[in-house]
């Protein structure tokens, strides 16, 4: 498995503020898809019949600021991670029939502490 790899480049500090860019890439485990499906039917069809492979790749982008205060440091970041896979597995069900592809995509905010 690999580890994230994220590459930040940094504006020089002005007063208390420094602004950033971070763009990168890395793999990610879907857990709940290596879970094993219960009995068929029920209230939850649709997360029974399509099936998805759990290891995906992913590539992120994102921009971020340092606040350089009295006490701290507050840095404030945001980050789109996008998936490079389509996770579904073929299958003959009419679930998964109608769809061609899916990937995961997930907007990410972090804010951050350093004393």
């Amino acid at each position: 498995m690999l580890l994230p790899l994220e590459f930040k480049i940094q504006s020089k500090r002005q007063a208390n503020f420094s602004a950033y860019v971070i763009g990168g890439g890395g793999t990610a485990i879907d857990l709940y898809a290596l879970k094993k499906s219960g009995t068929a039917g029920g209230p939850n069809q649709v997360a029974e019949n399509i099936k998805l492979f759990p290891n995906d790749l992913y590539y992120s982008a994102g921009a971020g600021a340092d606040f350089y205060l009295n006490y701290f440091k507050l840095g404030l970041e945001i980050k789109l991670l996008t998936g490079a896979k389509n996770l579904l597995k073929p299958s003959s069900n009419i679930f998964s029939q109608s769809l061609n592809t899916i990937k995961n995509q997930m907007l990410v905010f972090s804010i951050t502490f350093e004393g």
